[in-house]
């Protein structure tokens, strides 16, 4: 009827608190144009379903700036490319995207 649920999962994964430290993302100046109306940018950090997003920062001198920190929770699996058993952890990945829009409202 009631099954227990496990809070470890299949596998003896081990859970890892990652922590990104955001001071700034800067582009080179001969990069394309923005559409018009970007004046606001987040960086966003994804993994599988798991996503972070910073706050929205303005552009200046092709540098967008921030002091925050993004977190994420990632279960982590031994076992990796060189088999169970192995001490390496098998390899996850992640993306980071930088997202532009209008801060302004309704725009």
């Amino acid at each position: 009827m009631f099954r227990k649920m496990k809070l470890v999962p299949k596998g003896k994964g081990l859970k890892y608190h990652f922590v990104v430290h955001l001071h700034h993302f800067s582009l080179s100046s001969s990069a394309p144009a923005f559409p018009e109306g970007i004046d606001e940018f987040v960086l966003l950090w994804n993994r599988g379903a798991k996503v972070a997003a910073s706050g929205p920062a303005g552009m200046d001198n092709w540098k967008v700036e921030w002091e925050e920190a993004l977190n994420l929770m990632c279960t982590l699996y031994k076992g990796g490319s060189k088999g169970r058993g192995s001490e390496a952890f098998e390899e996850k990945s992640a993306k980071f995207v930088l997202r532009g829009g209008s801060g302004k409202k309704g725009a």
